[in-house]
């Protein structure tokens, strides 16, 4: 009969941590919009490979987040060409040799400036309330482009972890109140009569939090 209890006591516990580490991810972001007003940060991965038809053309697809501007970006990026279309006297002849499959990371620091798309990018997106979603892209005989992205404001990315942090506080409140008060902490029952089990939901009470 006690499992029930010790099992609601356990999720009680992640419950009760949750808020905290919501509290936590909030004050961080909000320290990182503070920051996207001074200084742009990037942060790719970046894979780069040979297309599988075995013709001497490369491929890179990029995944990459950024921080600017009181904004956070999600972004992807295709790119399809030539080797031949990319500097041949940076490549040299050998340039099926230098660009081999491979994985890499890169964090950029630098100062905030606003993105766009001109000179023969094509493509839609969608505004509302400060996010963005959209889709461009650039297509060449030798090669070609394709940019997903949806930006979103740093004040929604604060939002919700701060509204679950406010809410974790408000439980714990309630709970000390109905504890103080003789009440049931998980359902207001008032326990005056049976103080060593609730008949209602079947939570023993434990001691009031300080």
């Amino acid at each position: 009969m006690k499992q029930p209890t010790r099992n609601r006591t356990a999720i009680a516990k992640c419950f009760d941590a949750f808020p905290m580490a919501s509290m936590i991810l909030a004050v961080a972001l909000i320290l990182g919009c503070v920051r996207s007003y001074f200084v742009r940060d990037e942060l790719s991965m970046v894979r780069v490979g040979l297309k599988p038809s075995g013709e001497e053309s490369y491929k890179t697809d990029t995944w990459g987040f950024s921080s600017s501007h009181g904004n956070v970006g999600f972004s992807r990026s295709i790119q399809e060409g030539v080797i031949g279309a990319m500097n041949a006297e940076i490549l040299g002849p050998s340039a099926l040799d230098l660009v081999p499959p491979s994985t890499s990371f890169h964090w950029d620091k630098t100062m905030p400036y606003a993105i766009g798309f001109e000179g023969g990018w094509r493509g839609s997106s969608a505004y509302w309330a400060g996010f963005v979603v959209g889709r461009q892209y650039f297509r060449e005989a030798i090669h070609g482009e394709i940019v997903s992205y949806v930006i979103i404001p740093y004040w929604f990315a604060i939002l919700v972890p701060g509204a679950i942090a406010f809410a974790g506080a408000f439980w714990k409140r309630r709970d000390r109140r109905r504890l103080s008060g003789g009440l049931c902490a998980r359902c207001g029952y008032d326990l005056r009569a049976t103080p060593q089990r609730c008949p209602e939901c079947g939570t023993i009470p434990g001691a009031a939090p300080a």
